[in-house]
């Protein structure tokens, strides 16, 4: 459980019904408590925002296999990791002697990690100066 789901948790073994017109990220883990199944987690997400003693704006996914962290405002530092042979994600795919082989890899977790930040209204998807 992450913290992402404690709000639907506390909903659903509560039973009080999610609130009408407001998305809820995260799972309701609440049927676990009466012995019934639960939707496995298929993708984690992440946000980190450095600012002091210098600027990342990083957002993540991680699926069962791989790790993709995309750096905003900052070229070629885009990083990807196969959890499976790299459980230390010592070797970063996206570098140049092994990008074109991981390339679509990399863009089908680009897309999905795009849709949950505009599912989440992730502010660094506005332009940096207007």
């Amino acid at each position: 459980m992450y913290n992402v789901d404690m709000f639907k948790f506390v909903l659903g073994a509560l039973d009080i019904p999610q609130p009408e017109k407001q998305v809820l990220h995260g799972i309701d883990y609440s049927p676990l408590l009466f012995g019934k199944p639960v939707k496995n987690r298929e993708e984690i997400f992440g946000q980190y925002d450095l600012h002091n003693n210098g600027l990342a704006y990083l957002r993540m996914i991680r699926t069962a296999q791989f790790k993709y962290v995309k750096h905003y405002r900052a070229k070629y530092m885009d990083e990807l990791y196969d959890l499976e042979s790299d459980p230390d994600e010592t070797k970063n795919l996206l570098k140049r002697r092994s990008l074109a082989k991981w390339q679509k890899t990399a863009a089908s977790l680009d897309r999905q990690l795009l849709k949950w930040q505009k599912s989440i209204q992730d502010p660094i998807l506005e332009p940096a100066y207007h």
